[in-house]
């Protein structure tokens, strides 16, 4: 008796070990059924509908008269209907639940005697929930109507009265260097483990964002959390969730471009000398679709998105600090540029160098409601993206495009989620996750030693 009350006590500390390292990825409902005189109801029937879903999730007051219902999805909505023996019928429609919050619904019962009809609630009410810490909820409906010009999480954090965004494009939370954070798709990892990227993301050094905004439901932003499930960091914790089928099908497809005409003038010096911008490109397609497979059963979410930018780095001859003139310096640089390539290298241009950025993302999920107490999550998460990193030349120095490197980045990332109530007090939450990412740094031409053109002392001389 007391090996076995060990092993369990063994059991409990290591499940409460991997609970630290995991994430919240549902939402709970709670509240109170009493009567009309303030008379606690115990044994009170609660049905719990997700609409998009028809899924049905039951539970009964305990005798204290309150119920808590776990691992609910988030969002919504939901309609609540509670019954009692002797008291009307009460529903309460449009509830909906923030992601890792706990909302809170109380009913009072009023007796069958009184009123012969069922009681419905409607109406808009101020929303109740439990406070989790310290942070902030992002839901769809506050997502779609943000505008974002970047369409990254950053855009959005931003809500969060304290996250600000640092010089590189990365979130500083509770005034905490962004490397400090966690972020969390679908409850995986997709911090930048090395550390290099500004955005603190996987693939950040890319500058692409990791995921594509049409993929995310809804996301919390927690700076000091209550829940011990959420932990391992010194910053703030990003946990979002991607979206999921319904009972609709449902699809989008967008096409997204920015260019010089889109944009003003030079920003800097006299207004009056201001001059347009440069010729650049940037242009975002994708589209999403989900729907069921078996309705009020088994649903399905797919996310499929292009990124193509192009970022122009203009160089103008007469702006190099050279005594004999802009002519005389291309004279040079054509020599140079002759004499490499008999050597087998063509340095590239240099009067016009590209920043370019190509990144494919996909995201898909399958939902599958095995029964009233029992949901599985499977989620699929890949970005691929090529950053060719080139600065343009400067008044003492002539930089090629093949003197840039090339950053590949390629995550792959998967969600495993069981989510089950076995009584009214007593459920659990199974979560498997991997991620897998793989950073690289490439010359964008041929094996060579780096080329440039410098001047110094009012002389133009070439280093290899």
């Amino acid at each position: 008796m007391r090996i076995f009350k060990f092993l369990a006590s063994m059991v409990m500390v290591l499940l409460a070990a991997v609970a630290v390292q995991a994430q919240v990825t549902t939402s709970t409902m709670s509240g109170v059924v009493k009567s009309s005189s303030g008379e606690i109801l115990q044994g009170a029937s609660v049905k719990i509908t997700h609409l998009p879903t028809g899924t049905v999730v039951t539970a009964s007051s305990a005798a204290n008269g309150r119920f808590t219902v776990s691992n609910l999805q988030p969002g919504g909505p939901y309609t609540v209907e509670v019954s009692y023996l002797g008291y009307t019928t009460q529903t309460r429609k449009e509830v909906y639940l923030d992601l890792g919050e706990t909302g809170r619904e109380d009913f009072t019962m009023s007796s069958s005697s009184q009123q012969l009809s069922e009681v419905v609630v409607t109406g808009t009410r101020a929303k109740q929930t439990v406070n989790g810490g310290v942070g902030s909820n992002i839901s769809a409906e506050r997502m779609q109507n943000m505008p974002t010009v970047g369409r990254n999480l950053t855009d959005f954090i931003r809500l969060t009265p304290q996250a600000k965004t640092t010089f590189g494009g990365g979130i500083s939370i509770a005034g905490q260097n962004n490397r400090y954070n966690q972020i969390m798709f679908d409850g995986a990892v997709n911090n930048d483990i090395f550390g290099l990227s500004e955005t603190g993301t996987n693939g950040g050094q890319t500058g692409s964002s990791p995921i594509s905004i049409d993929a995310i439901e809804s996301f919390q932003v927690g700076v000091s959390p209550y829940d011990v499930s959420l932990g391992n960091f010194t910053g703030g914790s990003v946990n979002a969730i991607t979206k999921s089928g319904t009972n609709t099908v449902k699809g989008s497809a967008y096409f997204i471009n920015r260019n010089q005409q889109f944009a003003g003038r030079t920003p800097i010096g006299d207004k009056a000398a201001a001059i347009s911008l440069p010729d650049f490109q940037a242009n975002t397609i994708g589209a999403t679709i989900g729907g069921p497979i078996i309705k009020n059963k088994l649903f399905y979410f797919v996310s499929a998105e292009i990124q193509r930018d192009e970022r122009p780095q203009p160089f103008t001859p007469s702006a190099f600090r050279n005594p004999p003139g802009a002519s005389a310096m291309q004279d040079s640089v054509g020599l140079i540029v002759a004499k490499l390539k008999t050597l087998g290298y063509d340095p590239g241009s240099y009067t016009d160098i590209p920043d370019l950025l190509n990144s494919n993302k996909l995201a898909a999920k399958l939902t599958w409601n095995i029964n009233s107490k029992h949901r599985l999550n499977l989620s699929y998460r890949y970005t691929k993206s090529d950053r060719s990193l080139t600065s343009a030349g400067t008044t003492t120095q002539i930089r090629f495009f093949n003197n840039g490197y090339l950053i590949p980045s390629t995550t792959n990332s998967a969600s495993g989620e069981l989510t089950s109530r076995f009584t009214n007090r007593l459920s659990n939450k199974l979560l498997l996750t991997f991620t897998n990412v793989l950073d690289d740094r490439d010359p964008l031409g041929k094996d060579f030693p780096r080329v440039t053109m410098n001047s110094v002392n009012d002389q133009v001389w070439c280093r290899c």
